[in-house]
C-alpha cells in the first residue's frame, strides 16, 4: 500500500483506481501477497461486478417500461380502430376532437390506474410469500411509497400509452 490510505477509502465511481489496483495484482506474483491483501483484492472485483450487474439491471428496466408501454398502446390503437364507427357518431352529436381524444386518454389512465393497483397488490402478496418462505435467506419490504409509485407509474405510462391512439 504505497499510497497510505486504507482499501475501503477508494470512491466506488472511480473506476480508474481499480483498474491501477488490477494492474498492481497482475504485476505482482502470487506469493507475495497474504492472504488479507488478497481478500482485499477480491472484496474489489467483486464490487466491480455489482456495479456492471446494476447498470445491466437499469437497462433491462428501462427495455421492460418501453415493452411494457408498446404492450399497452397496441390493445389500445385496436380499441381505437375497432370503434372508429362509435367516434363518428360522438363527433356527429357534437363532440370536438378534443372530447373524443380526452375520452380515449381517460380510459388508458384508467387502464393504467387498474393495472397499477393490481401489480401492486400482486407484488405485495408476492413479497409476503417470499418473506414468510425464505425468511432467514431474504427479507423484502414494499413500502407505501414503492406500491404508490408503481400506481401512479403505471397510471403516467397508461395515459403516455394512450395519447398516440387517441391523437389518431
Amino acid at each position: 500500500d504505497g499510497t497510505g490510505m486504507a482499501f475501503n477509502t477508494v470512491p466506488p465511481s472511480d473506476f480508474g483506481q481499480y483498474e491501477m489496483l488490477d494492474r498492481l495484482v497482475q504485476l505482482e506474483p502470487a506469493e507475495a501477497l497474504n492472504t488479507e491483501l488478497a481478500g482485499q483484492f477480491a472484496a474489489i472485483g467483486i464490487v466491480i461486478a455489482l456495479h456492471w450487474i446494476a447498470f445491466f439491471a437499469s437497462i433491462k428496466l428501462a427495455n421492460a417500461s418501453v415493452a411494457a408501454t408498446c404492450m399497452g398502446v397496441a390493445p389500445l390503437i385496436m380499441s381505437v380502430v375497432e370503434r372508429t364507427r362509435e367516434f363518428g357518431i360522438l363527433r356527429a352529436n357534437g363532440w370536438s376532437r378534443k372530447n373524443v381524444m380526452s375520452l380515449v386518454t381517460l380510459e388508458s389512465a384508467v387502464l393504467g390506474v387498474v393495472g397499477g393497483f393490481l401489480g401492486s397488490v400482486g407484488g405485495w402478496v408476492a413479497v409476503q410469500i417470499i418473506n414468510r418462505t425464505f425468511g432467514e435467506r431474504a427479507q423484502l419490504h414494499a413500502s407505501l411509497f414503492l406500491i404508490l409509485f408503481a400506481i401512479v407509474f403505471s397510471t403516467a405510462l397508461g395515459v403516455l400509452g394512450g395519447l398516440y391512439p387517441a391523437w389518431r
